[in-house]
């Protein structure tokens, strides 16, 4: 099967991947036509033999390379093996005539210039055989013609010898049969020995650059278990086709013309445990070192670089279906650490992998995308990986145009970050044919989108994700744990063009903030105790009625041991209710002292919280958070958006809802606490980050069993900087045991689990009783910190220290009492709260007007 030389040029051109292919010289193959070489070479003056001769008597004798023929049939004359000759021959210490004659700065013309041209070839062909010694290799190609130098000069003369002659043997390495090398001829044939030890250490030695030079072969779905010698990382090859330095639009050639193709490369920093040996004299699983002891430098090509990965997009880029929750980002890493730096960025949070850090969005379409991705494109990353377009299919939401919408988000990273490297994927398999159609369409205007920008000079790469089929799929759109570590293997494939063509660079240096300490792309952390600005009332409480609401107040009655009767304090008319003790000893744990309806919390992921109503049966009326506008340079005040009710409760009282970031992306979840202790998530899916109006609540199910403890005691708060909120039990004299977020992962599409990590006690209480202890992070370090607010609003803080760690053992939190950083302002202390409300990453004061529920706030000045 032949690929028609236009299309290929095309690809290559678009992707700025030409003119990688060697010169080719006929003479190789016997007489021939115009050829690369003549248009490559300007060459019209003749060099003279004397210094062919001088460039071609000089050391190396031994092992010097020859070659013949072309590797096959996807570019024609252009898929000269010379460029996997010298390959081979300069990782293994040996050489080629060609790079001999480059090195002597021999400017040799075209073979086809003229018949004096090709005499000066034919002769230096056959000086460089006359003066090979001990061993010789010839490299040959899948189509070699009658008449060519190797057959008609080089074979000849190397038996014949010359002066410096002293051939033992020759070996023949063919290009079609996996770089298997076999004795082509001998000297001495009664001693057969001395070829087949050179036989051995050539095979072992092939075998190791290969694996050095950091490309693996592997079977495509995975069924090659060990690691192959079949391919370097400069050879493409499938069932009816191969080519040499296979770049982006080669790649293209090879998977989209060939539907046989079963084999591929993907790279990898990390050496290899063992190496598959597959040939007749030299076969089995050796170890990596005992075998390559000394062929470890050529990992450099894709070692010793400082990678700052944002991975973007949807809930593939989150992990949404993988086991862990790390979706392809561990394969990526583990592949990319071993001799490289790599941080990935992002303001979301998933998966078991400590390195974590991403900016899947799961429902996300790729305008919410492209929204999502402006604070961390603030750091500055040196490749992003970007998938966008899956939920615009999946939704049929203006498909034909999707194409232009990615290209605008790729135009704004180049344009933000234009050091950094964008590979954008392919969308996989889907299993509905009728999504699937839309995929191929915007996969297609996914490759020209792309390669007009690389064609541009742009560092824009495409991985092509047509190697996870459906049966790689665990619901028919999210990837299983194979989809993803298929996808993990294309990530690499492109990771590896990057580096082969020079684009990953240093990641830029983020400039630090003036004033306090950038800890984050909005949060400013302070070094000082914190100043207190009064900006007067910043919302107005919209008529929506009374704050603080009386608790339940929960007793046993005499001889009853298993239950609590519990009634709710100054509603008269309420009807009381009961509470299974369960392991609890006293009912008092059960009560609730008050319980407020305006909550403060970030819904959209922006850094800054929402005014959130909440009503008795659990319903929430928001009010969106648009910024904080200074009026004065001092003080202030918010603009509220209404965007009315956004949730209609799940059947959970007031006083049992929590609002709190449970999976890391920043935006909070919406949390049912029963009275047992055990916690219900819906999970916040926010399209599009413009309106919170466009949640979606997706119901994960009971994420946490409780502790034996009551939900009176339940709060959530980050500990420990890594954006996802702690399981926290504070008793009733303020004491906290804490549960460590390890991590969301989905279940299925209506369940999701948490891993929570006992820490034990982690504070013991200061003399304050439970509805006296806010946790609030007040210095902007990502951790909340213990704060206690007295009856007269005043407030004394113990600031988080960190040394909350992510073992099984408990860990305690080191506490630095700061004493009182609020004196009070005329209030009850019942009604402070405490909220960002610029997004800052520090929290304000604020009271609550008990009456109407507006809100008083002092800005928090550091």
């Amino acid at each position: 099967m032949r690929l028609p030389f236009s299309v290929w040029l095309l690809a290559a051109l678009a992707a700025t991947c030409v003119a990688q292919w060697q010169n080719w010289d006929p003479s190789r193959e016997g007489t021939g036509t115009d050829s690369l070489e003549s248009a490559l070479s300007t060459t019209t003056t003749l060099p003279s033999d004397d210094d062919i001769f001088n460039a071609l008597t000089q050391k190396p004798f031994a092992g010097r390379f020859f070659w013949t023929g072309r590797t096959g049939a996807c570019h024609g004359e252009e898929d000269s093996i010379k460029g996997l000759a010298e390959f081979l021959a300069t990782d293994i210490d040996h050489t080629t005539m060609e790079v001999m004659l480059r090195k002597a700065r021999v400017d040799m013309p075209s073979f086809v210039f003229s018949p004096e041209a090709r005499a000066k070839w034919q002769y230096a062909a056959q000086v460089y055989a006359q003066n090979a010694a001990t061993t010789a290799y010839v490299l040959k190609g899948k189509c070699v013609r009658d008449g060519n130098v190797w057959d008609t000069i080089e074979f000849p003369a190397l038996r014949t010898g010359g002066t410096n002659n002293s051939v033992d043997c020759i070996f023949e390495i063919s290009s079609e049969q996996a770089l298997i090398v076999e004795l082509l001829w001998q000297r001495y044939t009664d001693n057969a020995t001395v070829c087949q030890q050179y036989l051995n250490e050539t095979r072992a030695a092939i075998a190791c650059n290969v694996h050095d030079s950091s490309w693996w072969s592997r079977g495509k779905g995975g069924a090659i278990e060990e690691p192959q010698t079949s391919l370097p990382w400069q050879y493409w090859y499938s069932l009816d086709a191969s080519l040499t330095k296979p770049y982006f639009g080669d790649a293209a050639c090879i998977r989209k013309m060939h539907a046989t193709f079963e084999s591929e490369d993907y790279q990898t920093s990390k050496f290899p445990d063992n190496i598959s040996l597959t040939d007749d004299r030299l076969t089995g699983v050796y170890d990596y070192w005992g075998l390559c002891p000394a062929h470890y430098r050529d990992v450099n090509r894709f070692g010793g670089l400082h990678f700052r990965i944002m991975p973007l997009g949807d809930s593939i880029t989150y992990g949404y279906r993988s086991s862990d929750g790390n979706g392809y980002r561990a394969y990526v890493e583990t592949n990319l650490a071993a001799n490289n730096t790599v941080e990935f960025i992002g303001s979301v949070h998933s998966g078991s992998m400590a390195n974590n850090s991403n900016e899947g969005h799961p429902g996300a379409e790729i305008n919410a995308i492209s929204s999502y991705a402006n604070g961390t494109l603030k750091e500055k990353p040196n490749l992003v990986l970007l998938m966008a377009g899956t939920n615009d299919i999946n939704n049929n939401d203006q498909v034909d145009t999707a194409p232009d919408r990615l290209a605008a988000l790729i135009d704004k990273i180049i344009s933000t970050c234009p050091d950094a490297v964008v590979i954008v994927a392919t969308i996989p398999a889907i299993a509905n044919a009728t999504a699937q159609a839309r995929a191929d369409a915007y996969n297609a205007g996914l490759w020209s989108v792309a390669m007009r920008r690389s064609g541009e000079g742009k560092k824009v790469l495409v991985a092509d994700m047509s190697n996870v089929n459906v049966t790689d799929l665990a619901d028919g759109l999210h990837p299983n744990d194979l989809g993803y570590k298929l996808m993990g293997q294309s990530w690499l494939d492109a990771i590896g063009k990057a580096c082969s063509l020079g684009w990953i660079t240093a990641p830029v240096e983020v400039a630090a903030s003036t004033g306090p300490t950038s800890t984050g792309s909005t949060r400013q952390e302070c070094p000082r105790l914190v100043k207190w600005i009064e900006q007067g009332e910043i919302a107005n409480g919209a008529g929506l009625g009374t704050d603080l609401y009386a608790g339940d107040d929960c007793a046993s009655f005499f001889g009853e041991d298993t239950t609590c009767f519990c009634n709710k304090l100054g509603e008269l008319f309420s009807p009381p209710y009961q509470v299974n003790k369960g392991t609890v000893t006293n009912c008092n744990e059960f009560s609730y002292n008050y319980t407020h309806a305006v909550r403060l919390a970030d819904l959209n992921g922006d850094g800054r919280d929402e005014y959130i109503w909440l009503h008795d049966d659990g319903a929430v009326t928001v009010f969106e958070n648009l910024g904080w506008t200074y009026i004065n340079g001092q003080t202030g005040n918010v603009t509220w958006w209404p965007r009315g009710e956004i949730a209609t409760g799940v059947g959970g009282r007031r006083e049992q809802i929590h609002f709190a970031d449970i999976n890391g992306d920043r935006r909070a979840d919406y949390l049912w606490v029963r009275d047992d202790g055990s916690v219900s998530m819906w999970l916040n899916v926010l399209s599009d980050p413009s309106d919170i109006k466009n949640i979606t609540w997706v119901e994960q199910g009971v994420i946490a069993t409780g502790i034996g403890k009551t939900g009176a005691g339940v709060r959530f708060a980050d500990l420990n900087g890594d954006n996802r909120s702690e399981y926290l039990y504070v008793d009733l004299h303020g004491a906290i045991t804490a549960y460590l977020n390890g991590g969301h992962t989905y279940v299925n599409t209506t369940t999701g689990s948490v891993l929570w990590i006992e820490q034990g006690v982690i504070a013991t209480g200061v003399g304050a009783t439970r509805y006296q202890i806010r946790l609030a992070d007040i210095n902007g370090d990502g951790r909340a910190d213990y704060l206690v607010v007295g009856d007269d609003s005043s407030v004394k803080l113990w600031q988080n220290q960190g040394g909350l760690d992510n073992g099984p053992n408990a860990a305690k939190v080191g506490w630095w009492q700061r004493g009182t950083i609020a004196t009070g302002v005329g209030d009850r202390g019942t009604h402070i709260v405490f909220g960002d409300l610029n997004g800052d990453g520090r929290a304000e004061y604020l009271d609550i007007n008990n009456a109407t529920s507006a809100v008083k706030a002092w800005l928090n000045g550091c």
